[in-house]
């Protein structure tokens, strides 16, 4: 059987993962016969909140695209349009050129939110938000677009762009996930509490003047990572101008030691490296913490 003509088609986005194929059905049906309706899944079998709904003729689908844009359903509204392609049934995931991959954003902030920054670039044809095993964001994942220039367009627009505090990197995709979260996927990352190596999410921070505060100076590593311990170096009191800070994630770190090295800070110029988690110089006594003593002063560091 020959598809339908695409004038008797229309695509629908911006919906409610809850949204049921069979409801749209008859909310499309007020403005002509509805031959069917595909409601886009993502690759684990949920809905995307996105679709296309084929008509009988190019008169309902024209009405639809007149009279349905912008209708409140589920407490969203609805965004149609003409639809541009036909139907991806069959088509996978979409093409991989047209995949992009996202990293840094906010454990916080949940995946429709996330979409719709995304949907302004393109039609999405899938859409993966990874998570843990827990079902905690991992502030990462892919969008693939109908269109590479549509991918291409979402990268110039996106990277760099700032959601919810944080500022996002957006690349193409290589097609593989970092190994470390390979390596997660049959454990839980180890978040450098008590004793131990740091899995590269500590780093090391020197070259800060005196008199900028331990705050200020956190606020700074939490713009581009989630910081779980912040160690802030003093001698009787006095800050050293060094200690470390760790992340919960290895790519917090990563972004630490591109963005926050040779960063200009009160007048000085803050200098970063990997920590490797040594403990020479710091002497014995009377540290106080949670299960781990925190170093109040150490020998310079070449």
């Amino acid at each position: 059987m020959e598809p339908w003509p695409l004038e008797c088609t229309v695509f629908f986005s911006n919906l409610s993962y809850d949204t049921t194929a069979g409801y749209l059905r008859r909310l499309f049906s007020r403005v002509g016969g509805v031959e069917y309706v595909e409601l886009y899944e993502s690759s684990g079998g949920t809905s995307i909140g996105a679709g296309v709904v084929t008509f009988s003729t190019p008169e309902a689908a024209s009405r639809a695209v007149t009279e349905l844009d912008g209708t409140e359903v589920d407490g969203r509204p609805m965004l149609v349009k003409p639809n541009e392609r036909h139907s991806r049934k069959g088509g996978g995931k979409g093409r991989p050129e047209a995949r992009i991959f996202w990293d840094g954003v906010p454990y916080s902030t949940n995946e429709g939110y996330l979409r719709r920054y995304f949907e302004r670039y393109g039609d999405i044809v899938d859409f993966d938000f990874w998570r843990r095993k827990d079902g905690r964001s991992h502030g990462m994942g892919t969008c693939t677009y109908n269109t590479a220039d549509e991918a291409e367009t979402a990268i110039e627009n996106l990277n760099g762009f700032t959601i919810d505090g944080r500022v996002i990197l957006v690349r193409k995709d290589t097609g593989k996930k970092p190994k470390q979260e390979e390596e997660e996927e049959g454990h839980t990352q180890s978040r450098g509490k008590g004793k131990g190596p740091a899995d590269g999410t500590r780093v090391f921070w020197s070259g800060v003047p005196i008199g900028t505060t331990e705050g200020f100076l956190r606020s700074q590593f939490e713009k581009v990572g989630t910081v779980v311990d912040f160690d802030f170096w003093r001698k009787d009191g006095t800050s050293l101008g060094k200690g470390t800070c760790q992340f919960d994630h290895y790519r917090g770190a990563q972004r630490a030691l591109h963005r926050l090295h040779n960063f200009s800070i009160d007048g000085g110029v803050m200098l970063l490296k990997e920590d490797e988690g040594g403990n020479k110089g710091i002497p014995k006594g009377k540290s106080k913490g949670k299960g781990k003593s925190r170093p109040q002063w150490r020998k310079s560091e070449e």
